[in-house]
């Protein structure tokens, strides 16, 4: 279940929306330098007391990694591991699991299409399939169902208000951040989250899938774990979690 409605914020004069991030600008070298004389930044940000983000981005432009540990230090490989193209479409979502791969690594293609699932246990490579075979899975289970006198009924999750109601939402609490309003930059993040089964936006599970520029991303994903609460989506009578993606145009307009 997915939600991809197009949200255009305009920027026709300067708002104030700073935003408090750690962040270390680095030279080509990687040391630690001055924000006029960085190539790279790295963002990093405390998700909760177990859970810590690091983020690379270039500077002023799109990430190239996104990367969870289990300690502020970053040592311990803990959670999602993202890698992003050079215009900033995910290549590879995944998971580690106390330094080890674990659970399903999706491949992309830059126009965010499912290459191949990989599935791993202990480090271990046990399940791995391609898009055709997918494919066939999905259309086999579609066609296994659509006949049935009682096959399940699924419902969507939905923010109050229907589409126009989540739309009026992040209009009115999006705010153009002012560095990239400076330095006249645009860009179109879109974002992955999880509506959980008490319809809360699981905050822990809210990631990119196309990476603009840091403070682009940082609002946008600011603004989708504000969201208030959504309906809950339900499958054969009970409560799921419910996939939703979020595209978000900056733009700007002079006049």
């Amino acid at each position: 279940m997915r939600l991809t409605l197009t949200l255009i914020i305009l920027c026709t004069t300067l708002l104030s929306n700073a935003q408090q991030q750690k962040l270390i600008y680095l030279d080509d070298n990687g040391r630690s330098v001055s924000g006029k004389k960085a190539v790279t930044l790295e963002q990093h940000v405390t998700i909760n007391d177990t859970l810590y983000e690091v983020n690379t981005y270039t500077v002023d432009g799109p990430r190239s990694t996104s990367i969870q540990y289990s300690d502020p230090k970053a040592e311990s490989l803990n959670g999602r591991y993202i890698t992003y193209d050079r215009k900033g479409n995910a290549t590879c979502v995944s998971l580690y699991s106390h330094g080890q791969k674990s659970g399903t690594w999706s491949y992309l293609t830059p126009t965010h299409r499912i290459l191949r699932i990989e599935t791993y246990r202990d480090g271990k490579l046990i399940a791995k399939k391609d898009s055709t075979q997918l494919n066939a899975e999905h259309q086999r289970y579609a066609d296994s169902i659509k006949n049935l006198p009682n096959a399940p009924q699924e419902t969507e999750s939905e923010f109050p208000g229907g589409p126009f109601g989540w739309l009026h939402f992040l209009n009115h609490n999006m705010r153009y951040p002012d560095h990239a309003v400076d330095k006249n930059i645009q860009g179109s993040p879109i974002v992955a989250f999880i509506i959980g089964t008490d319809g809360k936006v699981e905050t822990d599970n809210v990631y990119l899938e196309s990476s603009a520029e840091y403070t682009l991303d940082t609002e946008a994903i600011r603004v989708i774990k504000a969201s208030p609460e959504w309906s809950v989506a339900m499958q054969g009578g009970k409560p799921v979690r419910a996939w939703k993606k979020q595209p978000i145009i900056f733009k700007m307009e002079r006049h």
